[in-house]
């Protein structure tokens, strides 16, 4: 746009031409970069009574998160079911079970929960599938798993229900039974390269990770880090946590949306657990460490939420059980606001000025004769026409 800005300009014709000063032509304001915070820890709501050796998963569709059985510190199964919502942060009772068991495999959909094999209060293992219905707080039976399996990895992908790995009381076990939800019927998928135990596991695209656990007959601790493929129907194995001697009912959920897995170390073959976290690149195959959790935890069920936010809900001490829970807050990447656009108004609107008290706008002939033009804002330079001037910007 054209404006007078504080000049005089003379016409042949005598006519004085005076300019209103205008306020300087605004600019986009630029903000400086703003760096966020790292993830931390705060304190969540008491879970009771307090177990170990338990699992959960989040719901799809209301984004609670859901813990069934579990055992206490003298390995005694429960048959509690709780719920987690996100938006009171409150733990509330559900339909208990009705085979307690503790070590069972847990998967959740946004309708059922699911929850295969385990420890149960007879003292043996079992291969029961109990399902469990989000809508009417009731319990029902499925098609038992093929063989009783105690401290698999439960993992939902894709309309189906794997449990993977575990144990049959006396050895560690390389199974992986796939149960279809819509079918209701078992298979079983390609094996894990070992037998592993205590391991726990999730899904992320295409893939199911599993993640630590115990190995060999002496049940030792390993931090190893695998991928299944169920397309493919393979195994993976990928960069180990760096946790050696660690891995034992380590808990593993996505992380940063996907990108990312987040990792509770778990503990060493003796049950004693460690506060470290480890944080897992898909991408690259890489590990680096992550924010130490509050307390030293394993056998714990552990999901992400759906606004990002990690929970932890009991487990092991290393000498009891917990009634505690923890949750993970994401941190915030540092950020660069756009600069600020200047207002349309002020950029844009022209100035009056007057003629030998004719008032006049851009580029127009006033009453008087005189031939005008209304200068840029940053011209300040007076300057002599003619009415007939051609009028050119400096």
């Amino acid at each position: 746009g054209w404006y007078v800005d504080d000049v005089a300009i003379t016409t042949a014709g005598g006519c004085q031409v005076t300019g209103t000063p205008t306020a300087p032509i605004a600019t986009a304001t630029a903000t400086a970069t703003q760096c966020g915070t790292g993830p931390s820890w705060s304190v969540g709501p008491t879970y009771t009574p307090g177990v170990y050796v338990v699992q959960g998963g989040v719901n799809p569709s209301n984004g609670d998160f859901y813990v069934a059985g579990g055992q206490d510190a003298t390995n005694i199964p429960y048959a509690n079911v709780n719920r987690f919502n996100p938006a009171t942060n409150t733990f509330s009772p559900l339909a208990p079970l009705p085979v307690a068991v503790g070590q069972a495999a847990v998967g959740v959909t946004g309708t059922k929960m699911y929850v295969a094999g385990g420890y149960a209060s007879t003292g043996a293992v079992t291969s029961t599938l109990q399902i469990y219905d989000v809508a009417s707080n009731a319990w029902s039976f499925g098609a038992s798993m093929p063989a009783a399996v105690e401290a698999g990895a439960g993992v939902i992908h894709n309309n189906k229900f794997y449990v993977i790995g575990g144990d049959d009381f006396t050895n560690v076990v390389s199974s992986n039974y796939v149960y279809d939800i819509a079918a209701g019927t078992w298979s079983t998928g390609a094996s894990l390269p070992a037998g592993r135990s205590n391991l726990n596991g999730t899904a992320v695209g295409n893939y199911i990770y599993v993640v630590g656990g115990v190995i060999g007959a002496g049940f030792e601790a390993d931090d190893a880090l695998l991928r299944y493929d169920p397309a493919a129907n393979t195994w993976t194995t990928l960069t180990p946590m760096g946790v050696a001697g660690y891995g034992n009912y380590a808990g593993v959920s996505p992380y940063e949306g996907g990108s990312k897995l987040f990792v509770l170390a778990g503990g060493d073959t003796g049950f004693q657990p460690i506060d470290r976290t480890r944080i897992y690149d898909i991408a690259t195959d890489t590990w680096s460490e992550g924010p130490q959790e509050l307390e030293p935890r394993m056998a714990h069920a552990q999901g992400t939420l759906l606004d990002g936010r990690i929970i932890v809900v009991a487990g092991y001490s290393g000498s009891s059980a917990y009634e505690t829970s923890n949750i993970l807050l994401p941190g915030t990447a540092c950020v660069t606001p756009s600069p600020v656009p200047p207002s349309r108004h002020a950029s844009r609107r022209p100035q009056r000025s007057s003629v030998n008290g004719c008032t006049i706008r851009r580029g127009v002939r006033s009453r008087c004769g005189c031939a005008v033009m209304v200068l840029p804002s940053s011209r300040t330079k007076p300057m002599s026409l003619t009415t007939s001037a051609q009028f050119q910007p400096w």
